[in-house]
């Protein structure tokens, strides 16, 4: 389905996914070029949903540098930060893009301004996309300018992780890939950056922790790859295919028969530790219990297509009668905005909604129970 208007829109940003993914490098400053406000709302986004701070910083373009071209801000910007962190990660903002900034031209001036120092850019216009694609561009660039050839690593795994698994999850997956003899270098680690903890220090001016620049570039020595949420899949296929390493792809974890098949994997013919069996029994005891609560119900679930894609076949298989709306399209699903879920659920009324924050703030205007994801 094609739109010719968006009344309500639906998306995130999508420089606040690049900037996301790039938390997820250890010593990252995700460096917004354009005015203020871009990156205050971002933040206000990230805070209230993770309820942890996070290093964003900004060029700062004002009235002229919008006109005339923010190329002064960004290397200026670049230069008060060098000494702050390990990567300075720049990306774009609508104002940015529509004043003809030329990213790459302007980072291969800092380059020659600053040798040694690690930069990586994305174009992420907030007029295109969503947090999803942003994300999946940031993930993208920092393999294009990091990654190379390596000489083989034994049991070491490379993890591309999707957008929609938390922090814990991704540290969760971490232990196991780890309690199973391999070395997991996930891509982007937000297992520690993004969940709390008390620290010495007051602030960071840089991401806390994550996957470090020297583990980066050693991606292609894994003996294999994984890619967790479908965004991830193009684009670790790609990976693999080019240094020439085994593949497999999950769109979920949340079932016992994906679960299953990525135990299957790490494990290669090994037997199966006694209290990850008896983990899956309580998984499977979890399902039956809480079965007869959720079949016949109906859910609207409304989101990116990863988002869409990991949560419908969940509820699907509790017995949910699912509606499903992407934000972007998809195959399989149906584009729309928040007005249209308002349309159609004051039309067929459901027992839940799940979404992102404009959802939920959608649904309290009705009464339909709401959960943010």
């Amino acid at each position: 389905m094609s739109q010719n208007l968006i009344t309500n829109p639906l998306r995130l940003s999508q420089p606040a996914g690049a900037a996301l993914a790039y938390l997820g490098i250890k010593g990252s400053i995700p460096l917004w070029h354009g005015v203020q406000g871009c990156t205050a709302f971002a933040k206000i986004l990230m805070l209230g949903h993770f309820r942890e701070p996070v290093p964003y910083q900004t060029t700062a373009m004002g009235h002229n540098e919008v006109v005339m071209g923010g190329e002064g801000n960004l290397l200026a910007a670049i230069n008060n930060l060098k000494n702050d962190g390990e990567l300075i990660a720049v990306l774009t903002t609508g104002v940015s893009e529509t004043s003809g900034c030329d990213l790459q031209g302007i980072l291969r001036q800092a380059r020659n301004q600053h040798p040694g120092l690690a930069m990586v850019g994305v174009d992420t216009p907030d007029f295109q996309g969503s947090l999803e694609t942003g994300y999946k561009k940031a993930v993208k660039a920092l393999i294009k300018e990091f990654v190379a050839p390596h000489a083989p690593l034994p049991r070491q795994v490379a993890v591309l992780v999707g957008p929609f698994f938390t922090p814990r999850e991704v540290g969760r997956l971490k232990e196991i890939c780890k309690d199973l003899g391999w070395r997991p270098l996930m891509l982007p680690d937000l297992s520690q950056s993004l969940i709390g903890r008390l620290l010495p220090q007051d602030r960071s001016s840089a991401s806390i922790d994550g996957l470090s620049l020297e583990d980066l570039k050693t991606l292609a020595g894994s003996e294999l790859v994984i890619s967790l949420g479908s965004s991830m899949q193009g684009l670790a296929t790609e990976f693999a295919q080019a240094y020439s390493l085994p593949h497999r792809h999950f769109n979920h974890l949340a079932l016992p028969d994906e679960l299953d098949s990525f135990f299957k994997l790490l494990l290669q013919g090994r037997p199966l530790p006694e209290h990850y069996r008896v983990e899956r029994e309580h998984l499977l005891d979890m399902l039956l219990d809480v079965e007869a609560l959720f079949y016949g119900k109906r859910a609207a679930l409304a989101g990116d297509p990863e988002f869409v894609t990991r949560y419908s076949p969940v509820l699907q298989g509790l017995g949910v009668q699912v509606q499903a709306l992407c934000s972007l399209p998809e195959q399989g699903y149906e584009m729309g905005d928040l007005h249209d879920l308002e349309t159609r659920l004051q039309a067929q009324p459901c027992d839940l909604v799940l979404g992102n924050s404009w959802v939920c703030e959608m649904a309290e205007q009705h009464p339909w129970p709401a959960m943010r994801l």
